[in-house]
């Protein structure tokens, strides 16, 4: 199930957000990360801080309610990445 952000109008706001969350961590800049499924957390779900995401994890995001875009967060070594 896809998860929702809140406060990104575009998937380009998104975008921004994660590249100034970069190198470091800024806990300004973080944001939360909502499954909206009543069931636990699967492959590409994920509940929590955008910067507990553990490395190696991949989550489908949206804006709510308009569910205008999509985009997918992922946590590697180096950083995040927003596809």
């Amino acid at each position: 199930m896809t998860c929702i952000v809140e406060g990104f109008k575009t998937k380009k706001d998104l975008k921004e957000r994660v590249k100034c969350f970069m190198p470091l961590v800024d806990p300004r800049l973080d944001f939360y990360i909502s499954n909206p499924s009543p069931f636990p957390a699967g492959t590409y779900e994920y509940a929590g801080m955008a910067s507990s995401l553990p490395v190696g994890k991949k989550v489908i995001v949206t804006n709510h309610p308009k569910r205008s875009w999509f985009a997918q967060i992922e946590r590697t070594a180096a950083g995040f990445k927003v596809t």
